[in-house]
């Protein structure tokens, strides 16, 4: 869903902080936590903080775009 949403959305203008926020509302924070902190059971884990999220930008963007699969070291 969210690789056929961005196009569109980039073509509407700029990306503000706060577009950000709403699409992660609305697309990441059933399974992320509102706060980021990930769901109990470990089964999403958290962002917040996260080196996967605010380490290398590519490969967060990557992640966005295609999901991430495997075991996760947080």
């Amino acid at each position: 869903m969210i690789p056929r949403l961005l196009p569109l959305l980039l073509l509407s203008g700029p990306l503000v902080a706060q577009d950000g926020q709403q699409l992660y509302t609305l697309y990441c924070s059933a399974c992320h936590g509102a706060d980021g902190k990930g769901a109990t059971g470990g089964t999403f884990p958290p962002l917040a903080g996260s080196p996967w999220i605010a380490g290398d930008a590519d490969r967060a963007v990557k992640i966005v775009l295609h999901g991430l699969h495997g075991p996760v070291d947080v």
